[in-house]
């Protein structure tokens, strides 16, 4: 990058610099702990890991790389699908209310009777 005597190329560098190096830590950060995050949905840590994607993905294009950018941009989308699979999953899997209560109180029917 060419620099005009603006700091304008210098400044948008150092935002760049300051997305990535506050992006990937923390997206490594959730992303060493992705299956928890998804079975228990976590949504605060979901969030986190989308805001460093984005954060990585804008820093990518700030620095006027579009591969890196476009990489993470499919990372971005694929966090967010991957979240919205497990949730319905999980639903389907969990049951309606009213089975998930009946199947509770037939389980407490049939259990035996302890002394303390």
């Amino acid at each position: 990058m060419r620099h005009d005597g603006a700091h304008g190329p210098r400044i948008g560098n150092v935002t760049a610099s300051v997305l990535l190096v506050i992006g990937y830590p923390l997206a490594l950060g959730v992303l060493a702990r992705l299956k928890p995050v998804l079975a228990e949905r976590r949504v605060w840590w979901m969030v986190a890991l989308e805001a460093a994607t984005a954060s990585i993905t804008a820093g990518w294009l700030l620095h006027g790389r579009p591969l890196p950018a476009a990489l993470n941009g499919a990372a971005l989308a694929g966090f967010a699908i991957a979240w919205l699979v497990t949730g319905s999953a999980s639903v389907r899997r969990r049951g309606k209310p009213a089975d998930r209560q009946r199947e509770c109180d037939l389980s407490m029917d049939e259990a035996p009777d302890r002394v303390p």
